[in-house]
């Protein structure tokens, strides 16, 4: 199979150097061409010599070079047959170019068709990256057209297809690994208990208080897992409705204010006008809530504001903080799902790192964008929303 698409191949590219505006052909398709020509102009003649030879009859019966009595009570000479069967032949010609033309046309379409189909194989062979000139071909070119934008489709699709099988994959390895760690935690301190390996009461309660933290663990990262697909998926309902932007804030900042204090950490809200938003705020507040347990468990800052500005037709909502910069190159693959950044890792603080995936993709259902820019001053998180128009 390889071998006759290799032959294949080398043909293609022989024909790729003799094509010009059109196709050019090899000497055995000028052959078939002029073949056909022959017995096209051939054919064309005998038909004109046949009808001569019927119109002699017609008008001489008697074989000889006297009319017809009809013919000549009709008052039909010779001099009008002469004129007549001028424009016989005149009509004969133009006829037979027209046809000749048409016969030569339709094979050398047939040839193209033949140039297409080959290089039709070539693609289908695997060869997905080539391409059948469009510039090349006559009457096909919008075919040719056409099979070129479907190839392009396919083969997005095909690679589209594989980076989700991909995806997929990394998922499955990702989760795998994640869930492994605490499970093996669990159940090698039930284990302890099973056995009775433990030497008091305060030891037995301390492994089993172990258990539960990795099991709260094991959940966290079921139900973070469970949220990214909802939100990936293409199914996902949005409940969206009027929103104002510093009744949200507020109330935001004010769920998170004992948090933040546990922590060493102050929340506020800095916006200079009120401003509204179409949104699922519910979904919303869960883009919030992932970035400031970020901050939070991550940033070891001050303070966290959360701000609002108008930008043209679009509303900017930025939850800053003053904590560790995040390296630059960690920056692009933040909103990677399971990407932990080093200062994360190195935290100690367990966490599925799906938790800003989660928050692009609400923020992507609600066709806006969510950057991230970090310097030593601060690190800011920006959502950037269509501002609501009544």
């Amino acid at each position: 199979m390889s071998k006759r698409y290799g032959v294949l191949g080398t043909k293609l590219h022989n024909l790729k150097r003799k094509y010009n505006l059109i196709v050019q052909l090899d000497p055995k398709e000028i052959w078939k061409l002029i073949l056909e020509g022959i017995i096209t102009l051939g054919a064309m003649i005998l038909i004109y010599l046949g009808f001569l030879f019927l119109f002699s009859k017609m008008l001489y019966p008697n074989d000889s070079a006297t009319l017809g009595y009809v013919w000549r009570l009709m008052g039909i000479t010779e001099q009008k047959i002469q004129i007549v069967r001028h424009i016989f032949t005149l009509a004969m010609i133009i006829i037979t170019v027209w046809f000749t033309y048409w016969r030569l046309s339709r094979r050398y379409w047939q040839i193209e068709l033949q140039h297409v189909l080959m290089e039709l194989e070539y693609i289908a062979s695997g060869h997905y990256d080539h391409r059948i000139s469009e510039d090349l071909v006559g009457r096909l070119s919008s075919v040719v057209s056409s099979i070129n934008k479907l190839v392009d489709s396919t083969t997005r699709a095909m690679v589209e297809e594989r980076i989700v099988e991909q995806a997929k994959n990394e998922l499955i390895t990702n989760v795998s690994h994640d869930i492994r760690t605490p499970l093996t935690s669990v159940i090698g301190y039930l284990g302890l208990i099973e056995e009775e390996a433990y030497d008091n009461a305060d030891e037995l309660k301390q492994y089993v208080h172990i258990a539960y933290t990795k099991a709260q663990q094991m959940k966290r990262l079921a139900d973070d897992l469970f949220e990214y697909t909802k939100m990936t998926s293409a199914e996902m309902n949005l409940h969206q409705q009027k929103v104002s932007v510093s009744r949200f804030l507020t109330q935001i900042a004010a769920e998170y204010d004992t948090l933040v204090k546990e922590n060493q950490l102050h929340i506020s809200v800095d916006m200079p006008k009120d401003y509204f938003i179409f949104v699922d705020a519910q979904a919303l507040a869960r883009v919030y809530d992932n970035i400031i347990n970020n901050a939070v468990k991550y940033s070891h800052g001050t303070h966290i504001v959360l701000r609002a500005h108008q930008n043209g037709d679009n509303i900017h909502l930025a939850i800053s903080n003053d904590g560790i910069p995040i390296e630059q190159q960690a920056l692009s693959q933040l909103f990677t799902r399971f990407y932990r950044a080093d200062m994360s890792r190195n935290s100690g603080v367990e966490g599925s790192g799906l938790g800003l995936a989660i928050a692009q993709s609400i923020v992507h259902a609600h066709n806006g964008e969510l950057m991230v820019n970090s310097n030593e001053t601060e690190t800011v998180f920006t959502i950037v929303l269509e501002k609501y128009h009544d």
